[in-house]
């Protein structure tokens, strides 16, 4: 079962394997915990009014909790605290999605352009437009980005003081942001560019030992309407 193999990834070895004892019916017990959750807690509505009912499901919600924790599997509606720390492997690839001015220079993109994805999902675009999309899929994909990115940055230009960013759940992971101050640094965008990005860490995973980027896709929009 795909989904509690990768979830288990950096749970204890004990709970690994009975992850993978269990990974057979993996689906059918995610899916019936959700609904079973739901379901006693709208029998324990219904029948309130028994004096054992609320301590019942008090003690079936901590349990839960506790549960989920121990593992270190967040399983809807319950999440996990993340208590044990997942390894980092000793080679990474990802993309690297960039702005182009006419000058040349490049600005990171700020996945905050292209809302409800977060920078991790812009990521996965840039991803899949290296290895898995066609021709039409890059130049759909590129276009979208690209039109987002100048929308964004438009809003930095107005007046006006209502922004989505404003009103957003504060960020719970480091990534770039552009400012007024710094895109005053760029001239208009023209271009929109995706590196593969191969990082090497050390093998304890506490420094980089290598990091490298190549340009492979480059998308030219100067004289794009």
């Amino acid at each position: 079962m795909v989904l509690l193999s990768l979830l288990s990834h950096g749970t204890p070895l004990m709970i690994q394997i009975l992850i993978r004892f269990l990974s057979p019916i993996g689906d059918y017990i995610v899916v019936g915990f959700f609904f079973g959750f739901f379901i006693i807690a709208g029998i324990a509505i219904w029948l309130r009014q028994k004096p054992y009912v609320k301590p019942s499901f008090f003690a079936f919600f901590f349990t839960c909790l506790i549960v989920v924790n121990i593992v270190g599997i967040p399983v809807l509606p319950a999440v996990s605290m993340h208590k044990f720390p997942n390894s980092a492997p000793e080679e990474r690839a990802t993309s690297d999605i960039r702005l182009v001015d006419a000058q040349g220079n490049e600005l990171p993109y700020d996945a905050r352009a292209v809302p409800p994805l977060a920078d991790n999902y812009v990521s996965v675009i840039g991803d899949q437009m290296l290895a898995g999309m066609t021709e039409a899929k890059r130049q759909q994909a590129a276009a979208y980005l690209f039109e987002e990115a100048v929308e964004y940055r438009n809003e930095f230009k107005s007046d006006s003081i209502i922004r989505l960013e404003r009103f957003s759940y504060p960020q719970h992971a480091l990534a770039y942001r552009w400012n007024e101050s710094k895109l005053e640094e760029y001239g208009e965008f023209v271009k929109l560019r995706v590196y593969d990005e191969r990082i090497v860490y050390t093998e304890d995973g506490s420094e980089i030992r290598t990091h490298e980027t190549e340009l492979v896709l480059e998308f030219d929009f100067e004289n794009h309407d």
